[in-house]
């Protein structure tokens, strides 16, 4: 059976639609998630990884991955200082100033922000543990972060965040349901980004810098799209799958060692 192309081109304008409708959802919550960029001689800066923010039981976090933690260090060692910038207003946040906690099995780090007011945050917006989702259910997810400067640098008053949005369906699960990490397989000349523009990303250079990102599972309706956090992106593997830490066992994992 040939399906029209009427309905193809109206099934595309309408997943188009969708898709940027998600966009916009990621875009009102621009203030939620942030850059990690680097100084370097200039005075310039170089963006290299991507964190979000989330308050649990009335303590604000910055989430991360480890392995993005061990960049802004190691970058530090070298003199050069780690900060944190929103889309929502161009406002720095010396990152490094605060005690982080990681669990590198997890590949998880997280800072608790007690040394500050909330007021000094009304800069940036948080996620709540009402808006935890769950990774196992078959749907929409979309992924969003920063990708990395690639040496490329940047005055502060150049800088000028992309953040990027990666939208794929999920019909299968990779992982067990008991497992902290699920794979998400991604048909990369299929992927949707920001712009509403069709990626073709050159694995995993593409994605450099979106590490640490949260994922949302897409629920709502196409016209109000209501996005969850279900997980966080942590690495791309040979097979083009994203792999992502579940967040619920982040939140389980903030709770039985909550030590701040």
């Amino acid at each position: 059976m040939t399906v029209p192309k009427s309905h193809l081109d109206s099934a595309k304008d309408l997943l188009k639609h969708w898709y940027g409708n998600i966009d916009d959802a990621i875009d009102k919550r621009r203030r939620s998630v942030a850059m990690v960029v680097r100084t370097v001689p200039g005075p310039r800066v170089e963006a290299f990884g991507t964190g979000f923010f989330y308050e649990k039981d009335g303590i604000p976090f910055f989430v991360t991955a480890k392995h993005v933690l061990d960049d802004m260090i190691t970058s530090n060692q070298r003199g050069q200082r780690t900060i944190l910038v929103t889309r929502g207003r161009k406002e720095f946040i010396d990152i490094l100033k605060y005690e982080f906690f990681a669990q590198p099995e997890l590949d998880i780090a997280v800072a608790p922000l007690l040394s500050e007011s909330f007021s000094t945050y009304s800069h940036v917006e948080f996620w709540t543990a009402n808006e935890i989702g769950s990774p196992l259910d078959l749907g929409l997810f979309a992924f969003t972060g920063f990708p990395a400067s690639r040496n490329k640098t940047y005055t502060t008053q150049e800088l000028k965040p992309y953040q990027r949005v990666i939208t794929f369906d999920r019909t299968l699960v990779d992982s067990g349901i008991d497992s902290c990490f699920l794979e998400f397989p991604i048909n990369s000349r299929e992927l949707h980004s920001s712009a509403l523009i069709s990626m073709n990303l050159d694995f995993p250079e593409g994605i450099s810098g979106m590490s640490g990102g949260p994922v949302f599972a897409v629920g709502g309706t196409i016209d109000q799209p209501l996005l969850s956090v279900c997980g966080m992106g942590v690495a791309w593997s040979n097979r083009c799958t994203l792999k992502i830490l579940r967040f619920d066992v982040v939140d389980v994992w903030l709770s039985q060692y909550k030590i701040w």
